[in-house]
């Protein structure tokens, strides 16, 4: 009968004995260290029990999806909820910082249609595209009021 004992904190109850000591390599969401698309890291951690369990959630899903791919739609294409389509080509790079390592190294391979490791080695040689300086929202704002007052200046017009 399974009283519950097995979960009392300080327990190997995964059987991980040989990760009892803090990890050389601790894992971070981008941090590049597998080849699944979506890199997740699930980590919950409690100091009143100094336990921490982290784990690689996207390959471990990625062992499910092998044995149950009836489950399982990859799409070649991502789903624009603006426009109700998908769309197959990557969106370029438009934000206001860096592009995380990880993202330009799969962005890589599916623009070059070449594997991961490839990729990684040819980011080595090309450099990640720069980030996309922030609008200004002072000079956004003036053309806007602009273009409304030359519009109310058509209606105007036109009456």
């Amino acid at each position: 009968m399974d009283d519950g004992h097995d979960l009392l904190p300080g327990r190997d109850i995964l059987g991980l004995s040989a990760l009892q000591s803090i990890p050389e390599i601790v894992w971070t969401h981008g941090d590049d260290l597998c080849n699944c698309t979506f890199q997740r890291i699930g980590e919950w951690t409690n100091p009143y029990l100094a336990r921490t369990l982290r784990v690689r959630v996207c390959c471990i899903e990625a062992q499910l999806y092998k044995e149950y791919p009836q489950f399982v739609q990859e799409i070649p294409g991502y789903y624009d909820e603006n426009t109700d389509e998908f769309r197959v080509k990557p969106q370029v790079w438009n934000a206001d910082h860096d592009i995380p390592k990880h993202i330009w190294h799969r962005q890589m391979a599916v623009m070059e249609g070449i594997t991961l490791d490839q990729a990684r080695k040819l980011a080595e040689h090309v450099p990640p595209p720069p980030p996309v300086p922030k609008a200004d929202e002072k000079a956004i704002a003036v053309m806007a009021k602009q273009g409304a007052n030359r519009m109310s200046s058509l209606v105007v017009a036109t009456s």
